[in-house]
């Protein structure tokens, strides 16, 4: 959609003037108005549940904090009129026996407690996790950029301790249609592990050992639930028989280890309760606990039995309660280390999810760290053990130690200590030359015919995939997602290729909301627009606008990525629109490229 036909009433500027991300200071709510904070109950969606906002943090519902019971499609909305940035708190629901209904299975089996973590809407059995986890890992001291730290990590091992992806964990799994989380969800719900109430809730946070009962019991229902994911079609999810029934004994404890018989590998054995590989022989106990010839010690991953030894140096995953002595002496086995010539280099991680991590390494030993195109500031250094250390901004604040374990094949395999979360892995990395800029690439573009007002050719969806594929061939590049388009993402035209009469801003809030902006050369032109992931990395706009005669169109626009060095994102982009051939799937539409990133704070 060429933007010369965009003309929007005053009237509806100031109509979407409150949608949006909100600015950097919190504002007093206007007690005359009411506001809602809504968030989902999901298990199914669950009806009645009790539902609040946990302004003081002490898990219980006290009286001065907003309240509800959830409604048809597990919604609830919570009125928050006096409430000042209520996405600062973590929200809980109570499912209540002989009250709460789940809508795909009918009356829950038992009272269970979830939460979700602050500034998430969707609160399930994973998010539970997850806040769980984020919970007894801080103390109230951290800052913003260690909570997030601690946030991520925690995300990462739900979704490796039930096989999912790290999307999927922090989300509305039955309205994305993803089998295997909502599979998961359901299992874990029903195995009973989750804590029975608020006081319950208290305990599990209080202690975050390895052999507290409710880390056993996650452990174990988690190994069960896990090894059918891993063998299970994410289409075949509809037809898999449940890991766990709501209805079985989660009462019977034959050993008296803190973990129900239905969750225990081993019932008589008071020392074990996991037996990932069947053997007979516990986890505590078992040298190689996924069978697959490779002890424990040396097992890059030892609870998959596809992953045994690194080839080049071990590096052993430990998602928690790892210090900095360990992760050295795991490098210390290596018999040969590449050397880290990082100073003036920039190198780049894409996640499975689409995300994008760029770190830059400036010779005065400031890091620029580019997160889905975010700056942050961070400073590096080698340390004396020869490892790389990234702190935050204030040069003290330890984020992540890493060491380049592997550097062939053009990757970079880094082992990683993060620092706040106490865990070790390996990141592979893959080097990025920023001395090059990202360009659009006009393979297949329409072109624009001014006095017509038109595209010159009208191109088809196909023609448009495959100007991605061909603008693809031999670069680097990554994928829309809703794990990139986070919340609140903000895309503009790059200064590379920006012109004053030529400027695409693009607003995605998480509800699929969100705001287009452009700017031909007398103002900002401002429309709605709506979100959604259409098909193999596509992102589909949808855009109401008023066009030159006057006349109400609607656009719908379709990106795809095709280049990128963590910074600015060239972008391929199919608009069909009402005043072109119409919005059918085989009608034409107008095809161009365009180079994107995130705008600066200021």
């Amino acid at each position: 959609m060429k933007k010369k036909l965009l003309v929007v009433a005053l009237g509806l500027s100031s109509s979407i003037a409150l949608v949006g991300c909100g600015s950097g200071d919190d504002k007093i709510p206007n007690p005359d108005v009411s506001v809602f904070y809504t968030v989902k109950v999901i298990d199914g969606y669950l009806k009645n549940a009790q539902v609040w906002l946990d302004i003081d943090g002490n898990k219980q519902l006290d009286s001065n904090e907003p309240s509800v019971l959830s409604g048809d499609g597990g919604i609830a909305k919570l009125d928050v009129t006096k409430i000042v940035s209520p996405e600062q708190y973590s929200t809980y629901a109570k499912v209540i026996f002989g009250q709460t209904i789940d809508e795909d299975s009918g009356p829950v089996a038992s009272d269970y407690m979830m939460s979700a973590p602050p500034g998430e809407t969707d609160i399930t059995p994973l998010s539970t996790l997850v806040d769980i986890y984020i919970e007894q890992n801080t103390d109230g001291t951290e800052s913003v950029a260690v909570l997030a730290a601690i946030k991520q990590a925690a995300i990462v091992k739900v979704a490796y301790d039930f096989g999912i992806q790290e999307t999927d964990v922090l989300s509305d799994y039955i309205a994305s249609g993803t089998g295997s989380a909502t599979f998961v969800a359901e299992n874990i719900a029903n195995s009973q592990i989750l804590p029975d109430d608020e006081n319950e809730f208290i305990v599990v946070i209080a202690d975050n050992s390895d052999t507290s009962t409710f880390n056993k019991q996650v452990a174990a229902a988690s190994g069960m639930i896990k090894a059918v994911v891993g063998t299970t079609a994410e289409e075949d999810f509809d037809t898999q028989a449940a890991v766990f029934d709501s209805e079985d004994d989660y009462d019977t404890d034959s050993d008296g280890d803190g973990v129900p018989d239905a969750l225990d590998a081993l019932d008589d054995d008071v020392s074990e309760w996991l037996d990932t590989d069947g053997d007979g022989i516990g986890n505590n106990a078992d040298p190689d606990d996924d069978n697959d010839g490779v002890e424990d010690g040396i097992d890059a991953d030892p609870l998959d039995p596809n992953i045994g030894e690194y080839d080049d140096c071990v590096v052993n995953y430990t998602p928690t309660g790892a210090s900095i002595d360990d992760f050295n002496a795991q490098l210390a086995s290596c018999d040969l280390i590449p050397e880290m010539d990082l100073a003036g280099n920039s190198i780049i991680r894409i996640l499975d999810s689409g995300q994008t991590r760029m770190y830059t390494f400036n010779i005065d030993n400031t890091a620029p760290f580019y997160q889905n195109g975010v700056q942050y500031n961070r400073i590096w250094e080698i340390n004396d053990e020869g490892n790389l250390a990234l702190y935050y901004s204030d040069g003290l604040t330890l984020d992540y130690l890493m060491r380049l374990i592997d550097d062939t094949e053009g990757n970079l395999k880094f082992g990683v200590y993060a620092n706040s979360s106490q865990s070790i892995y390996t990141w592979n990395f893959t080097d990025v030359d920023r001395s090059v800029d990202i360009l659009a690439c006009d393979d297949l573009d329409s072109g624009w015919n001014d006095e017509a007002d038109l595209p010159l050719a009208y191109r088809s969806y196909d023609e448009f995939k495959q100007a991605v594929t061909s603008c693809q061939a031999g670069k680097l590049f990554t994928a829309f997602s809703t794990g990139f388009i986070s919340s609140c993402m903000t895309l503009t035209t790059s200064d590379a290729v920006s012109q004053a009469d030529d400027v695409d801003t693009y607003q995605f809030n998480e509800d699929g909301s969100g705001v287009f902006t452009y700017n031909e050369g007398a103002g900002d032109i401002i429309a709605p627009m709506t979100w959604t992931m259409h098909e193999d990395d596509v992102v589909k706009v949808v855009i109401d606008y008023i066009d030159g005669d006057n006349l109400a169109q609607t656009a719908h626009n379709y990106l795809a990525i095709v280049e990128t060095n963590g910074i600015d994102y060239s972008v391929k982009v199919f608009s069909r629109s009402t005043a072109f051939e119409g919005l059918g799937d085989v009608a034409g539409g107008d095809l161009w490229s365009t180079v994107l990133n995130v705008p600066d704070d200021d």
